[in-house]
């Protein structure tokens, strides 16, 4: 029997709305398609009736979980306008490594927050709780350093706002030798885990070739064996002064999904750790409340949690933004579904969805 079994955009499983329809004979799934667009806010908008710095508060509430990328893409495009009208203006060096470091924390934070969903869909509820036991201890960190759990207020434009004491520095150590034991031990579990791998492994395949042709961007990309990377391919403030790999997976399956965001938070660990250790003397920011930006435009790339966000700002030389436009990871890995759900059974459908980390509150801005 052939039967059409919608999901959302209103459902108990899912926090955000977004609506798949599942074209079914028996369990398994033969086509399928996907809707987005259930809760827009205009948020680009309301850019053009702000100044800078309070767009900066404006964008930052794009998203709560990646809120630290959206206040750094947007303050790189208008550093970037900022440049082209100045050749020797330039961010704060040691505001720069501040903003890798909060960034790179906000990538531990948001792969543990999944990683600890996937469990928990998988049934493995013990596990997800002590997953976010350690995302805990990145939320206080982020609390210590910054005042706030999300929306972290970190970055303005010409730098960083807060600076990083060598008390708090030495906080942030002690908690990352504590997550990494856990997340080298995470590893180790997922990759020989009997119930992880009849859940995860050949469902929800995206294969190398489909990811490409779609355009799939960030861990989604690197678990189908993409070699992408903004912070490798095109660096930016100063991801090219550490040493860290891409971390990609061949499976193109939900198990490669979840190990390349564990590989990840590795990595991110090293990143944070070099930051810390060379961190710059010097001054945080510019030391200007709000600046005077020419008129331009500009676009910047930056790799979210979730993969490559950009931001693209135009300015007329006024106090607020002419246009500013910004283009969000799960908008590009949305499209990867309706594939990746082809053949599998309506059980995994949920798990299928989510293995792409989506964000329909970025999408729907």
């Amino acid at each position: 029997m052939s039967y059409i079994v919608p999901i959302g955009p209103y459902h108990p499983a899912l926090e955000e709305p977004v609506h798949a329809k599942l074209y079914t004979d028996g369990e398994q799934i033969t086509e399928a398609e996907v809707f987005i667009g259930y809760n827009h806010r205009g948020i680009e908008k309301l850019c053009q009736e702000r100044n800078f710095i309070q767009t900066l508060v404006l964008v930052e509430r794009v998203c709560g979980i990646c809120s630290h990328s959206h206040a750094l893409g947007y303050a790189m495009a208008i550093e970037g306008i900022m440049h082209q009208a100045d050749e020797n203006y330039s961010p704060a060096k040691r505001g720069q490594y501040i903003r890798v470091i909060i960034s790179e924390l906000e990538r531990l934070h948001s792969h543990l927050l999944w990683i600890g969903i996937a469990l928990h869909i998988i049934g493995h509820d013990s596990m997800f709780m002590h997953t976010w036991d350690d995302r805990e201890l990145v939320m206080d960190i982020l609390e210590e350093l910054t005042g706030n759990r999300v929306n972290y207020g970190m970055v303005t434009i010409g730098g960083a706002r807060r600076d990083i004491s060598a008390e708090q520095a030495q906080d942030v150590r002690k908690m990352l030798d504590k997550i990494e034991v856990f997340n080298l031990k995470l590893r180790d579990m997922l990759l020989s885990d009997k119930t992880v791998a009849l859940r995860t492994k050949g469902v929800g395949i995206l294969t190398t070739e489909d990811s490409n042709r779609i355009g799939a961007v960030g861990p989604h990309a690197r678990a189908s064996n993409v070699p992408v990377d903004v912070r490798i391919d095109a660096p930016y403030i100063c991801y090219d002064d550490f040493e860290f790999e891409k971390c990609v997976y061949p499976s193109c399956d939900v198990f490669s999904r979840v190990v390349v965001r564990v590989l990840e938070n590795i990595e991110s660990i090293k990143i944070i750790r070099q930051a810390l250790e060379n961190l710059p003397k010097g001054p945080i920011n510019k030391g200007v409340m709000i600046p005077k930006v020419p008129a331009g435009e500009y676009m910047v790339r930056v790799e979210a949690p979730r993969g490559q966000l950009c931001y693209k700002v135009n300015t007329d030389g006024g106090t607020t933004n002419q246009r500013v436009s910004i283009h969000v990871p799960t908008f590009k890995n949305a499209p990867t579904v309706p594939t990746m759900l082809k053949g599998n059974s309506v059980a995994d459908a949920g798990l299928i969805i989510a293995s792409i980390d989506p964000c329909f509150s970025c999408m729907d801005r």
